[in-house]
């Protein structure tokens, strides 16, 4: 069977590291899996294979895309507050019919809402492809994200031959629009070797990737949070960025002078970013919309309790607060008085890091993508 994961790009992000993730492991002598990057930036994940890889090449310069904004704008206005997204992403639609056609690609793998809209076309011009569509996002966000093209997005779940969602209120929502909605996990994506943290430090880890735009990624949270928590403990940070947001993250930093309390160590990866976990007692999150957390689930299978905001994600994988704490960002000072009530109590630290480890074992790698084998070869 051909295979085709479609991603915006192949980056640092937790959606590009599980897209390669279960496509390196569902790829072999019965499946030929390929990769259909929008993005045309060299991958920051590890694909065995370049001719698997495709990388689409810009089809606008800076004056055009600008020109194609206020298409966009005028468009949206005139038609009521509803957008066809599909006028916008011709060329996309172009090379992915052309790529199917060329790789005789049997199921197609979306990850976006722009994407997943363009469905009933490509299932129109591609007769025999059958087509999913994974959503990474929660509910409440992907719904707000397309609310300008709501229309041609929800044709486009309905004409998916399968959905694939992360948590179980996203898979409620969707199986209302189209019953072949099913939810599977995204797998741990590394491996300690049974090493867990000695739980003996004041270091809090953070993972994200650094982007100020929208406030998803709660950064600017964290930077108040840092403000009010005590000299002795510290955030270590692993993440990266556009040059830009990584600029203008260090400024606030140093604006702040928060440069004892926030240590920022850039991108991370493999051996260097289960170190950043292990050399920390308690891992925090502080994101206002997260549909799947890949970084909450590293640091529990590393045994490190969980802080996160209740977002979606969060929610699902601490079981509503079973296997972690789940705690509004709203009020500051709570949230560090979580933290410094947790690190100064060496018992729960270590009943929360046995439920950590214990939560982890639901998410392990070989059982999911054995789920995604079993999802493939019956569709």
């Amino acid at each position: 069977m051909n295979i085709c994961f479609v991603a915006s790009s192949l980056g640092i992000g937790g959606l590009e590291r599980v897209v390669t993730l279960v496509g390196e492991a569902i790829n072999g002598k019965e499946n030929i899996v390929y990769y259909f990057s929008i993005d045309n930036k060299t991958p920051y994940w590890k694909i065995n294979d370049e001719y698997r890889l495709h990388l689409q090449k810009p089809s606008l310069n800076k004056y055009s895309r600008q020109i194609m904004k206020a298409a966009k704008l005028i468009d949206y206005l005139k038609n009521w507050g509803q957008l066809d997204i599909n006028r916008y992403q011709r060329y996309f639609i172009k090379n992915i019919i052309e790529y199917v056609n060329e790789k005789k690609i049997d199921v197609l793998i979306l990850t976006s809402a722009h994407q997943i809209s363009a469905i009933p076309i490509i299932k129109k011009k591609c007769k025999n492809i059958k087509i999913i569509a994974w959503i990474h996002q929660s509910h409440q966000a992907i719904v707000k994200n397309s609310r300008k093209f709501s229309l041609s997005f929800i044709n486009g779940i309905k004409a998916a031959d399968k959905i694939i969602c992360l948590t179980d209120s996203t898979e409620m929502y969707f199986s209302h629009i189209n019953k072949k909605t099913m939810k599977i996990y995204n797998p741990i994506s590394i491996s300690g070797k049974n090493r867990v943290s000695k739980l003996s430090s004041s270091n809090i880890s953070f993972v994200s990737r650094i982007s100020l735009k929208n406030g998803d990624k709660g950064l600017d949270l964290l930077i108040k949070l840092a403000k009010v928590l005590p000299a002795n403990i510290h955030i270590t940070i692993a993440g990266g960025g556009s040059h830009k947001e990584e600029k203008k993250f260090s400024k606030i930093i140093t604006e702040k002078k928060l440069q004892n309390k926030i240590i920022w160590q850039g991108p991370k990866r493999g051996e260097n970013l289960i170190k950043h976990y292990l050399d920390s007692t308690i891992f925090i999150s502080t994101s206002r919309t997260e549909g799947f957390s890949l970084v909450i689930l590293e640091a529990m299978s590393l045994g490190l309790p969980v802080i996160a905001t209740p977002t979606t994600g969060a929610r699902e994988l601490l079981g509503e607060g079973k296997f972690g704490i789940l705690s509004e960002l709203s009020d500051i000072n709570h949230f560090s008085e979580k933290i410094q009530e947790l690190l100064g109590n060496p018992e729960e630290l270590l009943r929360l890091q046995k439920l950590s480890i214990k939560r982890s074992h639901d998410f392990d790698k070989d059982n999911i993508v054995a789920k995604w084998v079993q999802v493939l070869e019956t569709i």
